[in-house]
């Protein structure tokens, strides 16, 4: 049997680069670095105005579109290949895989309202000192909400992968089957 190195790379979002490394560990990937890849896109505007020409109203709409750079964080991982012959946790780790695509996507999404409710909070604070408790107290709310609805399940997806891990010996036919190939099996 030949083995690998198989190579992946997660994009990271706000809030969610630790949660990321910790379930790609517990899934047996181990991290190689960050990296940063820029990508271009189209900002389309319209403006709507009114001109006057010797005594004329023109109703102007001006489209514009102008060419724009963002950057995107990534995380690098890289894991023995074939890593188990186990279907179970083969089947746990693409399951896992869709719901930390989620995760992403709503924690991307999720960062404006966070922010936007973070400084309402603080402007309540400073503009009203008697707000002080009401606004820690929605803050503390806003924690609560994405430790139970983000952290918890994805920590309780990382304990479930380790465990299989453990329970199904996958590790240790890991090295097994790799010395037997003659692979060193402390990769």
């Amino acid at each position: 049997m030949k083995y690998y190195y198989k190579t992946v790379s997660v994009p990271i979002v706000f809030l969610d680069g630790w949660l990321v490394n910790l379930e790609r560990r517990c899934f047996g990937w181990r991290k190689a670095g960050d990296h940063s890849e820029s990508y271009e896109y189209d900002e389309h505007s319209t403006r709507n105005y009114t001109e006057y020409h010797d005594g004329v109203e023109w109703d102007v709409t001006e489209h514009t579109t102008e060419r724009k750079t963002g950057w995107r964080n990534y995380q690098d991982f890289y894991r023995i290949s074939p890593f188990t012959f186990n279907p179970i946790f083969a089947v746990f780790e693409w399951l896992s895989g869709i719901f930390s695509f989620i995760r992403r996507l709503v924690m991307s999404l999720a960062k404006y309202l966070i922010g936007f409710i973070v400084v309402l909070a603080v402007i309540g604070m400073i503009l009203d000192p008697s707000m002080t408790t009401d606004a820690l107290q929605v803050v503390g709310g806003v924690a609560l909400i994405y430790l139970v609805a983000v952290v918890l399940p994805s920590v309780l997806v990382a304990l479930v992968a380790l465990l299989m891990r453990k329970v199904f010996g996958i590790d240790k036919h890991l090295a097994q089957n790799m010395e037997k190939n003659g692979y060193d099996p402390e990769w």
